[in-house]
């Protein structure tokens, strides 16, 4: 839609609708920067897509099973040397929770800490049952609201979008 520089203010500035041609604030504030009588064109943009709650990365094992889920680990607010419960899952994925000291005794899972770096080390037993190496590239997904990081193999995937 054109808006013609040259209506008063007021008219400029209608009562914000649910109409996607209806100028907003925002949209305001770009027609009062525009030099008088010029015409300006307002492109209505497409509505903010949900947020979900998961973040998704792919990291690469190194020689000793090590990872690092730098994104994960800002996310969930792990700090360095953070216990970690390790838990395998019947649909062959890993799963990771934070947990307490006085929760640590009584884990029914392997618990791990992130170390100094804030890499994770995924066990042996855990990265056979995932059929991962050292090398290996996985997908990490990381759900904010349960706080809870998941491990799949890239493999898995790439055979979903094959």
């Amino acid at each position: 839609m054109i808006i013609d520089r040259l209506r008063p203010r007021q008219a400029m500035r209608p009562a914000p609708s649910e109409h996607p041609d209806d100028v907003s604030d925002t949209d305001a504030a770009v027609l009062d920067a525009a030099p008088i009588g010029a015409a300006v064109r307002v492109v209505a943009l497409p509505a903010v897509p949900v947020i979900t709650p998961w973040l998704f990365d792919v990291v690469t094992l190194d020689g000793g099973g090590r990872f690092v889920p730098r994104d994960a680990v800002d996310v969930l607010r792990w700090r360095t040397y953070t216990d970690v419960a390790l838990r395998i899952t019947a649909d062959h994925r890993v799963t990771a929770t934070k947990v307490t000291r006085r929760a640590k005794a009584a884990a029914q899972a392997t618990v791990v800490s992130t170390d100094g770096r804030g890499r994770l080390c995924l066990p042996s037993a855990h990265r056979t049952w995932l059929g991962v190496e050292p090398g290996d590239r996985v997908l990490v997904g990381t759900n904010r609201r349960s706080q809870q990081l998941v491990l799949m193999p890239a493999a898995t995937l790439a055979g979903v979008l094959a």
